[in-house]
């Protein structure tokens, strides 16, 4: 089976389906390997997948201590097993500034979303 790389546009598409997010993950956790070259154990990219969960619930509840909380004890265990495997430091900052963007870009977009779903009220 082979994979294709899937454009920023159809990521946030994925992103906005609940059904799709594993998806649109998976095609990250991808596109993330090849940019490092290299590949992740089932173990790293599920903790990827937590990290970008926890960053996204702590940016829409930011004042929420137990989300912020989450973010930093998940940011820790990736680091940690991707230093077991031999993980660089530069490659370990890349992984998770790779997934800091991804939580800013749908954050973006759902913003954006929501400014062309108000409506503006017409004079009839």
């Amino acid at each position: 089976m082979t994979s294709k790389a899937i454009s920023t546009k159809e990521i946030a598409e994925l992103l906005q389906n609940t059904e799709k997010q594993l998806q649109a993950l998976e095609q990250e956790i991808k596109k993330l390997e090849k940019s490092i070259n290299k590949t992740f154990t089932n173990e790293q990219k599920e903790l990827v997948k937590e990290f970008i969960k926890a960053s996204q619930e702590a940016t829409k509840n930011q004042e929420d201590e137990v989300a912020i909380n989450k973010i930093g004890k998940s940011e820790k265990e990736l680091k940690e097993k991707l230093k077991e495997t031999n993980f660089s430091r530069e490659e370990i900052k890349k992984v998770i500034h790779r997934c800091e963007n991804l939580v800013e870009l749908v954050k973006q977009l759902e913003k954006m979303q929501l400014q062309t779903q108000i409506e503006i009220p017409t004079n009839k």
